[in-house]
């Protein structure tokens, strides 16, 4: 059974690496094309994060291996941003893969190699090569990333390690995504090399499986992100995204992941529990808001007035008179705050000798039940339902004698028994 640092480990990944001020831990060698603007913006940009997790992997690879060369390949090193958060080591061999190598910023970056590669096509690399494969924001431009993950395995050696992130979606919504982005590409409406397809964390799962890796963790990016928010200058801040990310991959703009090539058929892919909650890890948020949003309905719901003291504003002109009868089972204060109770409702007499003294200016609350037990004894009293409602599983009614409303004769006769 693993340890409870490795669960930690693998759930919550990010908090095993110290957060680093990016303007004191990257290498900014000009020209760097637009990286130190990133760098400067805040001490620990959330848009940076898919460089800062990278490199301590890397790190911790190169330190935790036997091996007097750690060999690293970085597939779609574009500019090279990867290589400058990586604290320099004679142990790591650098090979940088791209479709176009003229970066300056690459140059700068001082690859030990650079190969011209089309990710589309097999690999120029031998088999077996690479202690690890980085490859960041390249998966969702490909026509087929399950061959290219292939390709990645065949050339990774025997327990290495693939590193990759890309953009992300629930489950529900990559494979929609998926569809609208390759209709804008057939429509010739995608830039070339334009994303092709979003990407589920289940559907890394399966590619992970399909190929021979055995997933380490997958972790989302973030919470909320935005170039230059003051909060990224602040740990807690990122701890507090990098948390959200382990719980609900889905719910931010990229997903990350740690694999490694294995010989064991059955190791490949994720374990049961965890393929579990990747597929349904979304949903939690949207149960989350929608209890929210039920407590608040029923708080705001809890605040609205009473029926009967709507009633009652109705049909305040200063002259008229509220009263309820105590054995009604009027419990709730918001109901009586306006209305004189009457002594006892076994003097309900009292009510019917009121409406002779008062006559139309009188309004009593009496249970249904009550009401139709005093009609057939006052009927003279020629009374109206002024008003009605149920709660606590009884109806409620407010007779008067205001001729405009309908007669409880006639009221009780048109109401299901």
């Amino acid at each position: 059974m693993r340890s409870f640092r490795e669960l930690l480990r693998s759930r919550f990944p990010f908090f095993r690496w110290p957060l680093q001020s990016y303007p004191q831990g990257v290498d900014l060698t000009p020209p760097n094309e637009g990286l130190e603007l990133h760098v400067n913006a805040t001490r620990h940009s959330l848009r940076l994060q898919r460089y800062w997790w990278a490199a301590r992997a890397i790190e911790d690879e190169a330190r935790e291996s036997q091996e007097s060369k750690v060999i690293v390949i970085d597939l779609g090193c574009e500019r090279g941003w990867v290589k400058r958060f990586v604290q320099p080591s004679e142990k790591l061999h650098w090979i940088g893969l791209d479709g176009y190598l003229g970066h300056p910023s690459l140059a700068a970056s001082r690859y030990d190699e650079t190969i011209e590669a089309d990710f589309n096509k097999t690999l120029p690399v031998p088999d077996g090569v690479a202690d690890v494969v980085v490859s960041l924001h390249v998966f969702e431009h490909l026509a087929d990333p399950g061959a290219t993950l292939k390709e990645v395995s065949r050339v990774l050696k025997p327990n290495g390690l693939f590193l990759v992130g890309t953009p992300v979606n629930a489950a529900p919504l990559a494979g929609i995504r998926t569809l609208a982005l390759q209709a804008r590409q057939r429509a010739g409406k995608n830039r070339p090399w334009g994303h092709l397809r979003k990407f589920s964390p289940p559907l890394w799962g399966e590619l992970c499986r399909e190929s021979g890796l055995r997933l380490q963790f997958l972790t989302g990016s973030h919470l909320m992100r935005h170039t230059g928010f003051f909060l990224e200058n602040f740990r807690w801040w990122i701890r507090l995204n990098q948390l959200w990310g382990s719980l609900f991959p889905s719910w931010g703009s990229e997903v990350y992941l740690s694999a490694r090539k294995t010989t064991d058929p059955g190791a490949a892919g994720v374990n049961p529990l965890t393929r579990l909650w990747l597929s349904c890890e979304w949903a939690a948020p949207v149960l989350l808001v929608a209890f929210c949003g039920w407590i608040f309905l029923g708080a705001v719901a809890s605040t609205r007035a009473h029926p009967l003291a709507d009633d009652i504003a109705f049909h305040q002109d200063g002259n008229d008179v509220f009263k309820w009868c105590s054995l009604a089972g009027l419990d709730d204060p918001k109901a009586k705050g306006n209305v004189e109770p009457l002594r006892d409702v076994a003097e309900l007499d009292e009510a019917f000798d009121l409406y002779r003294q008062r006559g139309k200016d009188l309004h009593v609350v009496i249970r249904e039940t009550d009401a139709l037990a005093y009609l057939r004894i006052h009927s003279s009293l020629q009374l109206h339902v002024a008003a009605q409602w149920a709660e606590n599983g009884q109806r409620f009614l407010v007779l008067s004698q205001e001729s405009q409303h309908v007669h409880l004769a006639a009221w009780t006769a048109a109401v299901p028994q």
